[in-house]
């Protein structure tokens, strides 16, 4: 059975770190554009206010083991700049879905969702919790800081 804790995870341009009500500003700052939340199921955000409440209702998702939610922390800039999660948390299955991903416009369509994608699928390198991850059925493994030859050669390896 797989046991989801909070955990930082690190990439080269991002961190991903637990969510928590701290992170809220940062999140307003960059996360009120009407066009963010258009295609998302959180009806509109268009507040800090808002944004508070979307932050509780995850953190809230969270606490009943559901969801754990993570903001990205640009390292050239020190603050946040989305949000992504593990979500459907469902640990007599080993299964989990990641998504609920969101940026601020200006990291739309560059290297960081993929970075953070990359970053959370691999998430048990920085946790250490390699041989864990294997015993739960995981195929292969890729250490960080990650090459995207080895990624490549794993992934050709498992399918």
């Amino acid at each position: 059975m797989i046991k989801i804790k909070p955990i930082t995870l690190l990439g080269r341009l991002i961190r991903l770190e637990p969510m928590s009500e701290a992170h809220i500003p940062d999140l307003a700052s960059v996360g009120l554009d009407p066009d963010i939340w258009r295609l998302m199921l959180y009806g509109e955000i268009q507040t800090e206010q808002d944004l508070r409440g979307w932050v509780l209702d995850i953190l809230k998702r969270q606490s009943r083991g559901t969801d754990l939610p993570f903001v990205v922390i640009h390292h050239g800039l020190q603050r946040a700049i989305g949000a992504t999660r593990y979500l459907n948390i469902e640990p007599a299955h080993n299964s989990l879905e990641i998504g609920g991903t969101w940026y601020g416009k200006e990291f739309q369509g560059t290297a960081v969702n993929p970075e953070a994608k990359i970053v959370i699928a691999s998430g048990y390198a920085v946790a250490g919790e390699i041989e864990q991850a294997m015993t739960s059925g995981a195929q292969a493994f890729i250490n960080k800081p990650y090459d995207i030859q080895q990624m490549l050669k794993v992934v050709r390896e498992v399918l």
